[in-house]
């Protein structure tokens, strides 16, 4: 599995790409989520680990505002954009579940 990077906003975002089929859109870690489906999983689904912006970062000189719910949905779309994915899933767990959620409505 590669780590790659795309730009939004002024934002450097990971991501990684793993298995086939599908799209899912999981925001989170691209580092820990990988871990978490089984092997057989990835045979029918194409899933994008992105982490979102500040995520597992040191700050940066931006300010609260960069930091927002609607920020990271941006993020969402600009990095869906970029990958050109269509008709996708997209998934969060915890926390990360507030930001798919807000991407899917938005």
């Amino acid at each position: 599995m590669t780590y790659q990077k795309l730009m939004c906003d002024g934002f450097e975002l990971n991501y990684c790409i793993k298995g086939q089929g599908q799209p899912i859109l999981v925001v989170g870690s691209s580092v820990y989520y990988p871990r978490l489906f089984s092997e057989d999983f990835y045979q029918h689904f194409q899933v994008i680990f992105l982490d979102h912006r500040g995520f597992g970062k040191p700050a940066q000189a931006f300010t609260q505002e960069d930091y927002t719910l609607n920020k990271i949905v941006k993020d969402m779309e600009c990095a869906r954009q970029i990958l050109q994915l269509d008709n996708l899933i997209v998934l969060g767990h915890s926390g990360h579940a507030f930001m798919a959620m807000a991407y899917a409505k938005a």
